[in-house]
């Protein structure tokens, strides 16, 4: 069930292998033999996927994941109101990437939010 909900909600999510090992911080062959189920995933990799995906350990563990969707969208991304992570452009989901990966302190956060707020009034 694991290997399986990894590739769904990879491909829902619209990431690459590579991505998602970068993301991981481990190399693409190790995610490929995890996805494929080659090899266990380590138990320390489970918080990291959970939260690149927005989904729970238990979606990932014991519900299949393609029987739950509607359309292009997780359910648990409708209930939590994300938007289709499918639908973004090569930049957005880099940039999703890299604030997933790094929590936000408030200046971070202050500088992102001067950068939206600049580019939205142009």
């Amino acid at each position: 069930m694991l290997t399986e909900n990894l590739r769904y909600a990879r491909k829902q999510c619209g990431y690459t292998q590579q991505q998602v090992a970068d993301f991981l911080g481990i190399n693409r062959s190790s995610y490929t033999y995890y996805e494929a189920g080659h090899n266990a995933l380590p138990l320390d990799l489970l918080p990291g996927l959970c939260k690149l995906f927005g989904v729970s350990a238990d979606w990932l563990l014991h519900d299949d994941l393609s029987f739950h969707s509607e359309g292009n969208l997780l359910l648990s991304w409708e209930e939590n109101k994300l938007p289709g992570l499918a639908k973004l452009t090569n930049e957005e989901r880099a940039l999703l990437l890299l604030l997933r990966k790094h929590d936000l302190t408030e200046s971070v956060s202050e500088y992102v939010r001067t950068l939206v707020d600049k580019k939205e009034s142009q």
